[in-house]
């Protein structure tokens, strides 16, 4: 009897805390399984998952924020999956899209914050909830100014009063007029007369009030306001439930969009700059053998992403010239002649004569049929030899120099998912253009590049007077410049040299060629297009390099 009864016992508590468990499972359990639901792209049972939350009494949940978070982003995915569709319902999209909106609006009533930005006073929502409901009211405002812009067009300007919209500020003003009277605010007058045979028996004053609003605006406005208070609070944001498409990446590409939209392009370049995608290392190196005139001016590559909206740019590259250093083995002695590349002293014994020689009775050397000296006993052997070296009159004090080839080099750093960011970190100033270019890219890993030289396209020119000081030639900017200091002479055309050039430019001089202001770029030339695809050369940058190193030659399809 005594076991029976031990074994009731333990059932009857065992049941009294299973029965606890489940009546405290199912908030988190619904929670979980709707955003298991959503990562799965179960929208329609992710929803009804988190609607069976609001079914529960407030007794019994801490917070429903939870639910209203998962119902604001599956209706947000829910108007995305429509808007994909051949045959979208334009709108059932906007409607999904406001209801998306209201639940996040109520996560901010139930956190009882003024604005939505401070501290909740329901201190059991946690940061990373509001941190959520914060993006998806970023990305809701933001789509719902789009469709704004698109549906009404150029009607911006909404009056409350008629609910009508018009297209400039002045319209809707003229149009959109209440008066109220101040004893009772609440009662709206659509003239001063209503108003005043209603106000002034009472002793009251009639105000007059407009209602117009910028609709684009007020939502743009607000997208940058949240996704701004996200930011700033949270840089390194990601939606765990999509972190791919929806973190601090897409958030600052978002606002960068915004004001692309509001004509602020300053502030657009610079949240694209904020963008921490992965980049990749690239050293290109060139081998070219220009002679003059080229041999002094600057190689460049020309090199961006593919595609006509990737805008490319020269970079200049860092050159090092190379030489041979030529010598003929035959001129050392024995002491220089081990030190000296591609030469070996050979002694006469390991020689053998040819036909018509003799070596000398004393073992001297070779000697022909005239008794002419050939080959010393001991002599420095070897063909000429050739040495590619940078410092090549120090190297080669016993030989040779003559230019051999330049090696170009560059290492930048390329980001496929934004092709401009790496622009930006270099500095490269865009127009307005190019950033909405960089924005509307498609993201590619193909790069495209080709090499050039840069040389002089066009030298300054002066006027110059007939009669001078001395050695010194003074050159003008116009030739009315100089007529005014040319008295009894006469101005004609000069180039400016190396002092008129350094005093009176910021140009460049070049000995031989002059004040340049003015280059063009000398782009490499293929025989045939086997190496080239859209006329360029093409790597193809995949996400498992952290770098690459490429080596080419100057004109040749010959590279690695």
């Amino acid at each position: 009897m005594n076991y029976f009864l031990y074994i009731l016992l333990i059932f009857i508590f065992s049941c009294q805390e299973i029965q606890e468990n489940i009546e405290s499972l199912p908030y988190d359990f619904l929670i979980s399984e709707g955003w298991i639901n959503f990562e799965d792209g179960n929208l329609d049972v992710s929803e009804d998952l988190f609607l069976d939350v609001l079914d529960y009494e407030e007794s019994m949940v801490p917070y429903y924020s939870a639910a209203y978070l998962g119902l604001g982003w599956t209706k947000l995915y829910q108007a995305k999956s429509l808007s994909g569709s051949p045959i979208n319902d334009f709108n059932s999209i906007y409607d999904l899209r406001i209801d998306a909106i209201n639940y996040f609006n109520l996560i901010l009533e139930e956190c009882g914050s003024q604005n939505g930005y401070n501290q909740c006073e329901n201190l059991q929502i946690p940061n990373d909830l509001m941190y959520d409901a914060y993006a998806g009211l970023a990305y809701t405002n933001s789509l719902m100014a789009t469709y704004q812009d698109f549906y009404y067009g150029e009607e911006q300007y909404y009056c409350s009063i008629s609910s009508q919209r018009y297209s400039t500020l002045f319209d809707c003003e003229n149009n959109c007029i209440e008066y109220a009277c101040n004893l009772d605010t609440s009662i709206n007058y659509y003239s001063l007369s209503d108003c005043e045979d209603n106000c002034q028996e009472d002793g009251g004053l009639c105000e007059l009030r407009d209602s117009c609003s910028n609709t684009f605006l007020s939502l743009t406005e607000a997208s940058l306001e949240y996704s701004g208070y996200l930011l700033d609070n949270n840089p390194s944001y990601y939606f765990i439930y999509d972190s791919d498409n929806i973190n601090a990446n897409s958030m600052h590409i978002l606002r960068a969009q915004l004001y692309i939209d509001m004509n602020d392009y300053s502030a657009a370049q610079d949240e694209i700059s904020q963008v921490g995608f992965s980049s990749y290392d690239i050293t290109f190196t060139v081998e070219d053998s220009f002679d003059n005139p080229y041999n002094s001016y600057n190689r460049y590559i020309h090199v961006g992403f593919e595609g006509n909206n990737n805008s490319k740019y020269y970079f200049p590259m860092n050159t090092d010239a190379y030489y041979d250093c030529s010598y003929s083995c035959l001129d050392f002695n024995q002491d220089i002649c081990g030190t000296m590349n591609g030469c070996e002293w050979v002694v006469g014994e390991e020689i053998s004569p040819e036909e018509g020689e003799f070596v000398d009775e004393n073992n001297n050397g070779f000697y022909d049929e005239g008794e002419e000296l050939l080959i010393e006993f001991g002599d420095c052997m070897g063909g000429e030899y050739t040495s590619s070296v940078i410092d090549c009159d120090s190297d080669c004090s016993n030989g040779e120099c003559s230019f051999s080839y330049y090696l170009s080099n560059i290492t930048r750093s390329f980001t496929p998912l934004l092709p401009c960011l790496d622009l930006l970190e270099d500095g490269v100033d865009l127009d307005n253009q190019e950033i909405v270019q960089c924005l509307e890219s498609f993201p590619t890993h193909t790069l495209e590049y080709k090499f050039a030289i840069q040389f002089p396209s066009s030298i300054l020119e002066g006027y110059s007077c007939s009669i001078n000081d001395g050695d010194i030639l003074n050159i003008y900017n116009t030739e009315t410049e100089c007529e005014l200091s040319c008295i009894g002479g006469q101005c004609g055309l000069v180039d400016f040299d190396y002092a008129n050039c350094q005093s009176q430019t910021d140009l460049e001089f070049i000995e031989g060629v002059g004040c340049v202001d003015g280059y063009m770029y000398l782009m490499e030339e293929f025989e045939n297009n086997v190496c080239l695809e859209n006329n360029y050369r093409i790597v193809n940058i995949n996400q498992s390099q952290s770098s690459i190193l490429l080596s080419s030659s100057f004109g040749s399809c010959i590279s690695n």
